[in-house]
């Protein structure tokens, strides 16, 4: 479902980019599997799933069964937030049915899934993933690679679109020349920060890329420093500076 609304995001953005009009005036607002219109957030998905499993837990119902079928889509969901990849046993469903039949919160019973959020901002079926401040385990982030680290995010595939800046073109951005911006740099230890910068291989040779975050950082240091002082000291002719690009 995922990869097919994700398809829907690329061809509204290449359609708009096209012909400068919105996917939404001419599709439905809703075409099943696929929507224009903003999916429930993850709270709201959770709190129906897990009262519908409620109700078929009731004493006499004899449901059991259907309540195992939902609460297994459930598991394997908060299984994926732990970076797991196996299906709840029936000793497994077993025991989250119980924990739902006496009255536990799905907050404690799926503490992975209480830990994060997705949302939708604007129209179309644009998701964001956002670490909140709920119910649930504490989050943390952490370099990728980290021992006993939980998947909460997905992972950037191609790097160059995310440092899609060279030394030149974050220069231009900043209206700044080549060596003033490296000046910049050299003073904000900017290439110490790995949501600003990363040293690519791109066949056999190594760049220095810059992400759009880079930018924002910048400006924002140029309105606490004088670009004349940072030159001064970190210039060519500064003794400070090291080679950077």
């Amino acid at each position: 479902y995922l990869q097919a609304q994700a398809g829907l995001t690329l061809f509204r953005d290449v359609y708009k980019s096209a012909f400068g009009e919105e996917l939404k005036t001419e599709l439905p607002e809703r075409v099943l599997p696929l929507s224009t219109t903003p999916p429930l957030d993850m709270t709201t998905l959770f709190d129906r799933e897990v009262d519908a499993v409620r109700q078929l837990l009731v004493p006499g119902s004899r449901r059991r069964t259907e309540a195992a079928a939902k609460l297994r889509a459930l598991a394997i969901m908060e299984s994926s937030i732990a970076g797991e990849k196996t299906q709840p046993t029936s000793a497994e469903l077993g025991k989250l049915a119980n924990e739902v039949k006496v009255g536990k919160s799905w907050h404690e019973i799926f503490p992975g899934i209480a830990s994060i959020n997705i949302t939708a901002n604007g129209y179309g079926p644009s998701l964001d993933l956002r670490i909140t401040k709920k119910e649930g385990l504490p989050v943390q982030l952490v370099p990728e690679g980290t021992p006993g680290a939980t998947v909460v995010a997905v992972k950037r595939v191609n790097e160059l679109d995310f440092y899609s800046l060279g030394r030149d073109q974050l220069a231009n951005h900043l209206n700044l020349t080549g060596p003033r911006t490296t000046a910049m740099i050299r003073h904000m230890e900017l290439q110490t920060d790995s949501d600003c910068y990363k040293r690519l291989q791109i066949g056999k040779s190594l760049f220095n890329r810059y992400s759009q975050k880079a930018i924002d950082r910048i400006n924002a240091e140029l309105k606490k420093v004088s670009i004349e002082e940072v030159w001064e000291k970190h210039g060519a002719k500064g003794k400070k500076g090291k080679k950077v690009a």
